[in-house]
């Protein structure tokens, strides 16, 4: 199984040779075996790559993502046609019932509200059990819309002074670029899965290819908050309403560790990672079953810390 994700940004040329991928740069060439890379996550535009390797990265699964002006995730090459059994799968999504959509969508809310208040926790901050609370009266389809009442009563308790919608605020850009890696490897997982990325359960925009991508993101949205607060103390030189929103190479990378956040999935601790491709598997399984008791979400491990030390390689850590 791939595990090892790779953030680049030194400027060079990227290579396909001999089933490996070769970086090369200034500092020197490095190399790395394809069959153990998961996600590329490119931190520069200037670099240069060949079409013989973006063909062989959609043949091997890898994601690729590449940055704005700003250096956060603007775009993604995923690979079509991964699955073996991808069109019976499409057509079991394409004709999902609604009252099983709505149980899926309820207890995906159920999840990332428990995950919000498990935060709250571990972090010692006001509200968690309330937000327990808040999860236990979610409804089918979420009907009553807790997930907008415990987002409310969650972002007032998790950060101080702080709108969701500021874009100038630093703490938001953190967010913002830890979602996009993780919204990245979940279309990544879908994909891999075999399940169509734009059928969503909740969302259903015509205008978006990633709906589903959209809806499986919820209950992994917490972490990505734990790592930010995490990042966000350590940064006490940041003025959050002076920022402009801006992240250094170091926040960025910091923020990329998301994929090696170690969490519980099926009782197990798995990386995220990998907890994103066990839970698309397992929501094929709950569509061809017809029942969300198959389908597994991600939560936080009951003996957990917010972060380990990360595994995560980046092109300087790596030897040549």
């Amino acid at each position: 199984m791939a595990w090892q994700n790779l953030h680049i940004s030194q400027s060079g040329s990227l290579s396909l040779k001999r089933k490996n991928l070769y970086f090369k740069s200034e500092a020197g060439e490095n190399s790395f075996a394809l069959e153990d890379i998961a996600c590329i996550i490119l931190d520069t535009k200037q670099i240069n790559l060949s079409a013989a390797l973006l063909s062989r990265l959609s043949e091997d699964g890898i994601m690729l993502i590449v940055p704005d002006e700003r250096h956060h995730p603007a775009g993604m090459v995923l690979s079509f046609h991964q699955h073996y059994a991808q069109a019976e799968i499409a057509h079991l999504q394409a004709n999902l019932s609604t009252p099983l959509k709505k149980r899926l969508w309820q207890k995906i809310i159920k999840r990332k509200i428990r995950n919000q208040g498990r935060l709250l926790e571990n972090q010692n901050l006001q509200g968690g059990k309330k937000l327990l609370g808040y999860a236990d009266l979610v409804k089918s389809g979420d009907s009553e819309n807790m997930e907008a009442v415990a987002a409310r009563f969650y972002w007032r308790n998790l950060f101080q002074n702080f709108i969701r919608a500021d874009g100038t605020d630093f703490r938001n850009s953190l967010l913002n670029y830890g979602y996009a890696i993780v919204r990245a490897m979940i279309a990544r997982s879908i994909a891999a899965s075999g399940l169509l990325p734009a059928f969503g359960l909740f969302h259903i925009s015509k205008l978006n290819p990633f709906n589903l991508a959209d809806d499986l993101i919820e209950p992994y949205r917490p972490f990505v908050d734990g790592l930010a607060l995490k990042r966000f103390l350590m940064r006490s030189d940041i003025d959050p309403a002076k920022s402009m929103g801006q992240l250094d190479l170091e926040d960025r990378r910091f923020m990329a560790n998301i994929l090696n956040f170690s969490i519980e999935m099926k009782g197990e601790i798995v990386t995220l990672l990998t907890a994103t491709e066990i839970m698309s598997a397992s929501l094929v399984t709950a569509i061809r079953e017809k029942t969300p008791d198959s389908f597994h979400l991600p939560a936080w491990g009951k003996y957990l810390p917010l972060i380990e030390e990360s595994e995560y390689l980046s092109e300087e850590e790596c030897e040549s």
